[in-house]
């Protein structure tokens, strides 16, 4: 099982926990991220923990049909291809140049799924349709939300001209349309395309005003990322329980102080290594 992100400390956090050590991905010299893998039985109990939560369903798909083969060893003799042990599993959900609607292969996942190897599901993601149950959300849910802010999220705050005021906004931007389907459901809002030129490039599922402020509330606190933590303090300092601020300051002067963003520009310039 291996982990990929363009900043280091969310990988350093997902390493710790695979207890694994993290390592740089080069490509011609240039540096484009970070490593986090695992395998043996490193890589089966991770597995085993995570399983029942995945959202995307070719990786959950993957998952159990590790667990099922792999059940009471870590390796298994002979040499067979990926493509053929995962089959039956649905291609990975991603964003790409030309979006088809290619039907999906159908898989069980009932019958992979075996009480006696994990835990059920108990992720309540209906139960999050609303914005008004976004304090309700559970410890679980509460933590899959923190991640996918950490590593996929966007958080600032934006200036409306007509109005003289300015209002913080969390957005989140992942190429699998499930994932961002969850991350709508948490957050109350409904997913929307992203398009450069006529190409389909993924989704966002954005929050504002108060809706941000009740996110930022609950996860704040347990983000990894030094920039993104220290930017969703600095907005719940400055707003508290006021949506919009009649003012004008620059996102660079607001968030004075706060370290920049860890992660790496297209060039392959590290923007933060902490």
């Amino acid at each position: 099982m291996r982990i990929f992100g363009t900043s280091k400390p969310i990988i350093d956090a997902a390493s710790r926990i695979m207890m694994v050590n993290t390592h740089p991905r080069r490509d011609h010299g240039v540096l484009k991220g970070w490593n986090g893998a695992s395998q043996g039985w490193k890589a089966i109990e991770a597995i085993r923990r995570i399983a029942p939560y995945l959202t995307d369903p070719s990786k959950k798909c993957r998952a159990l049909t590790i667990l099922k083969k792999f059940n009471q060893t870590p390796s298994l003799r002979g040499k067979r291809p990926s493509s053929e042990l995962f089959a039956h599993c649905p291609p990975p959900v991603k964003s790409q140049a030309r979006v088809t609607n290619t039907p999906r292969q159908a898989i069980d996942l009932a019958a992979l799924n075996s009480k006696e190897t994990f835990p059920s599901p108990v992720l309540p993601l209906n139960r999050f349709s609303k914005p008004e149950s976004i304090h309700e959300m559970s410890i679980l849910a509460n933590g899959w939300l923190c991640g996918m802010i950490d590593g996929e999220g966007y958080i600032h705050v934006r200036y409306r001209s007509d109005r003289d005021s300015m209002y913080p906004r969390l957005r989140v931007f992942v190429k699998s349309r499930p994932i961002i389907d969850t991350v709508g459901r948490l957050l109350g809002v409904n997913p929307y395309a992203r398009r450069e030129r006529g190409k389909h490039k993924g989704w966002y599922a954005s929050v504002s005003h108060q809706k941000a402020l009740k996110i930022l509330r609950l996860i704040g606190m347990d983000l990894v990322d030094p920039s993104k933590r220290c930017r969703a303090q600095r907005i719940l300092e400055a707003f508290r329980d006021i949506a919009t601020i009649h003012s004008r300051i620059a996102t660079l002067e607001f968030f004075d102080g706060c370290p920049p963003p860890s992660r790496i520009r297209k060039s392959g310039r590290v923007i933060s290594g902490r």
